[in-house]
């Protein structure tokens, strides 16, 4: 018995040690949460932006009118196919670029398109003959290494020489412009690269081709006197710089006999004796990069032509033509220096 003992003692342990966990008090559980009932809202009313429709083109009053015109006709012609406005404005400013605007055309000046662009991720721009800017997501540029109006000069210089007997040509450019004074030189290299030297066989012996400057939009009283003076130096073509076109002083040098070349659409009474006109072509690269602006497309930059629009060609035939298209892709290209003497 006395062997038997020490189990008796651990079932003894054991009873009291389940009985002491097995009762006592019963452990308390938490009320269920209850959340006050909310009379139902109504969900905001968001007020929807306005569709961008617009396409705003800033002038900025640098660009020759016949470009900013070219620039016009064909946003408007572009602008209606694709269900948009087109406004033209003096200069663009940030009030202007209302969440209705679908894409902004600057021409030069440059009012810091670059940092507007950045301001404005949601409108699409694209610059035209401004240089130094740099592309970037939302932002465009057209013949971002300038206006090049030397370029016009040349294929002018050239178009006179190769239409004219004895190579009597003319330019009458631009007093106190830099571009005027580039399309100046351009026309005379121009000149030259088709006729070398251009010494006439018969009087007078004037050393062409020339070049004489006027103010900009010259009264009759400013391109009379200029005009005789060209007149009596025995030009028979002449290339007349935009910023000096005016329309009496044109009619004047036709009267007189004169052919002309210029930038410029020519009225009726000017057409028998107009040969040309020549432009940069700002039209085509808009054109080309018209569906990728109205994309999600980065931008990019596009180079700008050169455009011949209203030919004679009983003057400047399918031979000439040919020969100044060549020194037109030539001198786009970069093979050509036009304020170089070739």
């Amino acid at each position: 018995m006395l062997l038997k003992q020490p189990f008796y003692f651990i079932l003894i342990i054991s009873t009291l040690l389940l009985a002491s966990c097995s009762g006592g008090a019963p452990i308390p559980t938490a009320a269920p949460l209850e959340l006050p009932t909310l009379p139902p809202t109504e969900a905001p009313t968001l007020t929807p932006l306005p569709a961008a429709t617009r396409v705003l083109v800033a002038n900025g009053g640098q660009l020759p009118e016949v470009d900013v015109q070219q620039v016009m006709a064909q946003a408007l012609g572009l602008g209606g196919a694709t269900g948009l406005t087109v406004e033209l404005v003096p200069q663009l400013t940030a009030e202007m670029l209302t969440p209705d605007v679908k894409l902004a055309i600057v021409l030069p000046p440059d009012p810091g398109v670059t940092d507007v662009a950045s301001r404005y991720p949601g409108i699409r721009f694209i610059t035209i003959a401004i240089p130094g800017i740099t592309p970037s997501a939302n932002l465009f540029t057209i013949g971002a290494d300038g206006a090049h109006p030397e370029w016009p000069g040349f294929v002018a210089g050239y178009i006179a020489a190769i239409t004219t007997y004895e190579w009597r040509v003319g330019a009458l450019t631009q007093t106190g412009s830099n571009d005027g004074l580039l399309a100046g030189d351009a026309f005379r290299n121009g000149a030259m690269f088709f006729c070398g030297l251009c010494n006439p066989y018969f009087t007078p012996f004037t050393d062409y081709p020339i070049a004489m400057e006027m103010n900009p939009a010259p009264t009759q009283a400013e391109w009379q006197p200029w005009a005789d003076a060209f007149i009596a130096s025995g030009v028979k073509t002449a290339y007349v710089y935009p910023g000096v076109a005016n329309p009496e002083m044109l009619a004047y040098l036709a009267q007189k006999g004169l052919k002309l070349i210029g930038g410029q659409l020519p009225s009726d009474e000017l057409r028998p004796a107009w040969i040309a006109s020549i432009n940069l072509d700002y039209s085509s690269p808009l054109e080309d990069v018209w569906s990728e602006v109205m994309g999600d497309t980065p931008g990019r930059d596009l180079p700008v032509g050169i455009k011949l629009g209203d030919i004679d060609a009983s003057v400047l035939g399918d031979g000439k033509l040919r020969l100044v298209n060549e020194i037109i892709a030539l001198l786009t290209s970069g093979a050509i220096a036009p304020n170089t003497v070739q």
